[in-house]
């Protein structure tokens, strides 16, 4: 693999292919820097380290790669010592220009080796705040999960509280029910038409509604327990109650007015033309049944 010069520029390092600037300092630059640095100044410095180049023959710009004739004539005529001087010098050039561009690269690498640690060790620390972010997260899901354990325990809790409330208040209507009944038997027959506009008591739904010899309406109430007593079903028979007690108001008749008894004068009704006619035993005449006022059904 063929091995170029590169410019020795700081911030340059572009790889030599033509021409290129040779200092007596052994740095070369490109033909770009060498013609800013080295042209129009009487003493020029090495860019590189700041040499001073006097001397014409101290800087040069050469052909890097010659030609055929060059080559067979940029020798010809020296002695083989001076040839191999020359190429010794050549060779401690090449050299030193190896090592430079080896330790740049090796600064490149150590550079880039630096900032890629630099990288890992953000990474890493990264990596450690996000595991320490999980471990918390961790443990306030398992915060969560206890809490909604006791939520669920205290929900079933309160559900069998419920149940037990709605089983007690079932019992209780059954018992209030069974009451009822035995005072509508107990109670006399006159008052059985007062009890038809009788509104049902919470709880007790009429399935079947029918009137027998007494006008007494014959009720059937649901089978409570074997219903589930949620909070839910609660509500729904709670409606259900007030939609009952409305449905009884409405079929109930309007109270009827209250009459009282006129204060009459039958003696008014009496003819004053009549004449007085013997008496009977219980002190009235015999005529007085003619004469006597109509009577007047003031029962309501």
């Amino acid at each position: 693999m063929a091995v170029n010069l590169t410019c020795n520029y700081p911030s340059c390092c572009k790889t030599l292919q033509d021409q290129a600037w040779i200092s007596s300092c052994s740095h070369t630059f490109c033909d770009e820097h060498g013609l800013l640095e080295f042209t129009g100044q009487r003493i020029s410095k090495c860019p590189l380290c700041l040499t001073e180049l006097g001397n014409p023959l101290d800087i040069i710009k050469t052909d890097i790669n010659p030609s055929e004739q060059y080559k067979s004539m940029i020798l010809a005529g020296q002695r083989p010592e001076v040839v191999i001087e020359m190429a010794a010098r050549s060779l401690a050039f090449w050299n030193y220009q190896m090592q430079l561009q080896f330790s740049r690269e090796k600064q490149d690498k150590s550079e880039a080796d630096r900032v890629a640690r630099e990288s890992l060790l953000k990474i890493t620390q990264e990596k450690t705040n996000l595991e320490e972010e999980v471990k918390g997260l961790r443990v306030e899901l398992e915060g969560m999960q206890k809490k909604n354990s006791d939520l669920e325990n205290a929900l079933a809790e309160k559900s069998r509280q419920n149940l037990k409330l709605s089983s007690s208040m079932d019992a209780m209507r059954v018992r209030m029910a069974e009451q009822d009944a035995r005072q509508q038997r107990s109670s006399p027959s006159g008052n059985t038409n007062s009890a038809n506009h009788t509104p049902p008591r919470f709880g007790f739904i009429t399935t079947n509604q029918s009137v027998n010899n007494n006008n007494a309406v014959n009720q059937t109430p649901i089978n409570f327990a074997q219903l589930q007593g949620t909070a839910g079903w609660l509500a729904a028979q709670n409606r259900r109650d007030m939609e009952e007690i409305s449905r009884y108001r409405s079929m109930a008749p309007p109270p009827p007015p209250q009459q009282h008894r006129p204060n009459c004068d039958f003696s008014s009704f009496v003819n004053p033309n009549s004449r007085p006619a013997a008496t009977t035993e219980d002190g009235r005449s015999p005529g007085a049944a003619a004469n006597r006022a109509p009577k007047f059904n003031l029962n309501f």
